[in-house]
């Protein structure tokens, strides 16, 4: 995709996962109770746990199983770098002053009712373990959204990747002229800005009044 000279050329990759299998699409939370179950009857040192040896066999499968079930679920949870294939970051955001285009999909600013934009993840963003205390696990970025409402009363929602904390400062220009244009609130465009303290916020809206 070839853009002019005189727009936007900062390209943000689009996340967008693979096809889910049968294991994402099986809750596996409950199965991390179903499990603490089975421990205690495994342990009959404890309960009062009848000796045939076919129920005792039926009930340590279980309790593996499930253990098993639960470790992919938290896995998920704590994917490494190495999980995202190509494929998945191929499609391209790009931010441009009249338009934003989405891989081949060219939106019209004028075609747009809202923006808004959750951007707080960056890649290798410290974040804690589920469930361990003074550990952590590395973001691979993708935690990062967009959402679309256009005048047609469609909604757009994509996902995309920032590699650095403030990766989004380079379509700052963009977003300053969404604002400008009614696209994309005060609050929304200042949190995406990194400008947080109220005097800035108030210096931001005298130097940007809009259009």
């Amino acid at each position: 995709m070839k853009l002019k000279s005189n727009m936007s050329t900062h390209q943000f990759s689009i996340y967008t996962p693979k096809e889910k299998s049968l294991l994402t699409d099986i809750n596996l939370k409950p199965l991390a109770f179903l499990g603490l179950v089975f421990c205690f009857f495994i342990l009959n040192e404890f309960i009062d746990l009848p000796e045939e040896e076919n129920y005792r066999y039926i009930l340590l499968n279980g309790l593996w199983i499930t253990i098993a079930l639960v470790g992919i679920y938290y896995y998920s949870l704590l994917r490494i770098d190495g999980d995202l294939t190509p494929d998945e970051l191929l499609k391209k955001l790009v931010f441009e002053k009249e338009r934003i285009v989405m891989d081949y999909q060219v939106i019209d600013l004028n075609d747009i009712q809202k923006i808004t934009i959750n951007a707080f993840d960056f890649k290798r963003n410290q974040r804690p373990i589920v469930m361990q205390k003074n550990r952590t696990s590395y973001s691979l970025g993708i935690s990062n959204f967009l959402e679309l409402n256009l005048k047609s009363g469609k909604k757009i929602n994509i996902q995309f990747k920032q590699l650095t904390e403030n990766e989004l400062l380079k379509a700052k220009n963009e977003l300053i002229y969404y604002y400008q244009k009614d696209k994309i609130s005060l609050l929304n465009v200042t949190e995406a800005l990194h400008i947080t303290k109220y005097e800035d916020i108030q210096q931001f809206i005298d130097d940007y009044p809009q259009l």
